[in-house]
């Protein structure tokens, strides 16, 4: 029973200070969430370890549950449908356009496609040169060899995992 209360209290500690450390845009040092609300969640976990350390037992066994439960829920879960426009973006792209120029306009125009939204456009374009699959070059775009591998990777996934 005390180990369910501690579990509950840890959750919601652990949240609420990730969920505060989110608002300080001078705390984040991309502008892509995932890695982001990683090292957040693991500095949450740190600030809420030493703050209930001599209160909980078993408070490592908690505080990965805790991790892992926040984890789920609020970093893999958001990005998950953020990653499927950027997946689609990739895979679009890939099929004609391999080192060859592209213009931003052609890498709006097809996120805009997928999503029939502006609001993921700069994170989309911001992701794809923090990864590396594209270089931004005299305000011209290529796509990099390294989009090859990731779309076989995407691929092998989607046959494994059965995600068509």
């Amino acid at each position: 029973k005390n180990n369910m209360k501690d579990l509950v209290k840890l959750f919601l500690s652990v949240t609420l200070t990730f969920v505060l450390l989110l608002q300080f845009e001078g705390i984040r040092f991309t502008n892509i969430y995932f890695f982001d609300g990683i090292y957040l969640l693991i500095i949450s976990t740190i600030i809420n370890y030493f703050i209930f350390r001599k209160r909980t037992k078993n408070l490592l066994v908690i505080l990965i549950a805790v991790f892992s439960m926040n984890f789920g829920f609020f970093v893999l879960f958001p990005v998950s449908y953020e990653r499927s426009v950027s997946v689609s973006l990739l895979n679009n792209l890939s099929e004609e356009n391999i080192n060859s120029f592209i213009t931003r306009e052609q890498l709006q125009n097809e996120i805009k496609n997928i999503t029939n939204t502006d609001m993921f456009l700069e994170k989309r374009i911001n992701e794809q040169l923090y990864t590396g699959y594209i270089e931004e070059v005299d305000g011209k775009y290529i796509l990099t060899n390294r989009i090859r591998n990731f779309v076989i990777l995407q691929n092998l996934i989607s046959v494994l995992f059965n995600t068509n």
